[in-house]
């Protein structure tokens, strides 16, 4: 295997979050040295991000990488009569227009902001990487998004739902997610954010490193160490800190899991509402059972069946809406 081949398949690893530490240190490293390798990352990245991870081709993207850096060494810059500056300046005008995000001032010279944004669907998860080379796990029903300034100026991002952070680190530039009140301020670290929007909370739970949560213009601040878990009250403005001791339950989305653990059905049916897209009415009379698990590429039936041998309970689907009752 050639360097470029292992380069190539340690970007992808990275992307899909099969990397260990040490690999991600290592992409790190390697993608600060090399200019080269860091513009394939950005392509790699780009096409990542805009299609989905399990139909993304990484033989044909190394391929295309493989072979313009062979006609580049093969064919050498040519001079451009006016007619073929024209045509290219009119192809690169067409491509800019098509991604273009947002308003342009009247002035050729000024360009305002452009606001870019990731979501994703009930039932639908997607991993992103920013240009930083931060890379995020969106949950369910999550939109993430950012400016343009985004690296030049600040790393700050706004999220709505529930997302995973693993931030790259850089010391004259804290990364900063805003969600309404509420802002998490880091260096670089992995944490959970779960600022659903319609919860009257807002939690933050973190792996590695260390963050600062606060409510600007509020007196609500607190710092957390790996291990600890802050809660704020939207409708109390309250903030508070507490050790958190099932990490697990909040880092698997990055393995593509769901795990749950002594998690009353109640409050487990909203969870697996959103991990599977559906809707779940959960009779009262079940709604305090509680239960321990985890799912990585069962279907619902099958967690559904597991969970009515178990405790008793009884399902049926009923146009499209499973009914969980007492047996």
């Amino acid at each position: 295997m050639t360097n470029k081949e292992y380069n190539h398949q340690l970007i992808v690893r990275y992307l899909s979050g099969e990397a260990s530490n040490e690999e991600r240190m290592e992409l790190k490293e390697l993608l600060a040295n090399d200019e080269s390798l860091k513009s394939h990352f950005i392509e790699v990245r780009d096409l990542w991000n805009l299609s989905n991870a399990k139909q993304f081709d990484a033989g044909k993207a190394f391929g295309d990488f493989q072979h313009r850096i062979k006609d580049s060494e093969n064919h050498p810059i040519k001079k451009l009569n006016r007619y073929s500056w024209l045509k290219y300046v009119a192809a690169a005008a067409s491509v800019l227009i098509v991604l273009m995000v947002g308003k342009m001032r009247l002035s050729p010279d000024v360009e305002e902001l452009k606001s870019y944004s990731y979501a994703t669907e009930k039932g639908q998860r997607k991993i992103i990487v920013l240009p930083d080379s931060t890379k995020i796990w969106l949950g369910s029903e999550t939109v993430l998004s950012y400016t343009s300034d985004f690296k030049t100026k600040s790393r700050e991002v706004r999220l709505s739902g529930e997302a995973f952070f693993d931030v790259t680190h850089q010391a004259d530039k804290p990364f900063v997610v805003v969600s309404g009140q509420h802002h998490v301020k880091v260096l670089g670290t992995r944490f959970k954010l779960n600022a659903i929007k319609n919860s009257p909370f807002v939690e933050t739970v973190l792996e590695e490193g260390k963050v600062q949560v606060y409510v600007p213009g509020k007196d609500l601040n607190c710092i957390l160490e790996p291990g600890q878990k802050s809660v704020f009250n939207k409708i109390e403005e309250s903030l508070k800190s507490s050790t958190e001791p099932n990490i697990c339950v909040y880092t698997a989305i990055t393995k593509g899991q769901l795990v749950f653990k002594n998690e009353p059905l109640g409050a487990l049916s909203k969870r697996l509402e959103k991990w599977y897209g559906v809707e779940i009415v959960v009779d009262e009379s079940v709604e305090k059972l509680r239960f321990t698990g985890v799912i990585d590429q069962e279907s619902l039936e099958d967690i559904l069946k597991i969970m009515a041998m178990s405790n008793g309970i009884h399902y049926k689907e009923t146009k499209g809406t499973i009914q969980i009752t007492q047996n």
